[in-house]
């Protein structure tokens, strides 16, 4: 396509098609661009894969990211080692590293949260810069750090075919005190 790697200098092992894909790179290296301004601001950015109309398109030093999808991964900048699937998944991330994103518009908010990972169409978190969050479930929003969001507010019933398990660590546990056993009952 027109405008295809014009800036590239140092830059090798690049693969572009699409008008104006990888256009200003200039030293980034191991790249590969598909549709129309993918990668397009990339500069010394390596390692990436970019499929659909504007992928990593503000792109400039993020290293080894996936987007599939129009628009994914539309504002990373620096953030490294991103996979995102589906329209405008992880579209405005900016700095965020190791994101995964699977579903149109997943992680759509994320922009300088990092290790976090949605499921399904419109997972997310908010607020925006949040460190392992994890969203499962079309509609799913997790709004705190180390925190498992399974399903929408209109998720009625969770299931599993075994039980299970909450875990409990002693260490957090305070003010106990005895009980008389027969008073109790």
């Amino acid at each position: 396509g027109r405008d295809v790697l014009i800036n590239n200098i140092n830059g090798n092992s690049n693969t572009a098609s699409g008008v104006g894909s990888l256009r200003t790179n200039t030293a980034g290296s191991s790249n590969t661009a598909m549709g129309h301004s993918v990668l397009h601001g990339n500069t010394e950015g390596s390692n990436n894969t970019a499929v659909g109309a504007s992928a990593l398109v503000i792109n400039t030093i993020g290293d080894s990211n996936t987007a599939s999808g129009i628009s994914a991964l539309f504002f990373n900048n620096a953030g490294n080692s991103n996979t995102a699937s589906g329209v405008r998944s992880l579209q405005n991330n900016t700095e965020g590293s190791n994101n995964t994103a699977a579903g149109a518009n997943a992680l759509f908010n994320n922009t300088t949260g990092s290790n976090n990972t949605a499921i399904g169409a419109g997972a997310d978190i908010f607020p925006c810069d949040l460190q392992n969050a994890t969203a499962i479930g079309a509609g799913a929003l997790v709004n705190a750090s180390n925190k498992i969001r399974l399903g929408s507010a209109s998720v009625t019933v969770i299931e599993a075919a075994v039980g299970i398990t909450v875990t409990s660590d002693s260490a957090l546990k305070e003010n106990f005190q005895a009980v008389d056993g027969e008073a109790v009952l």
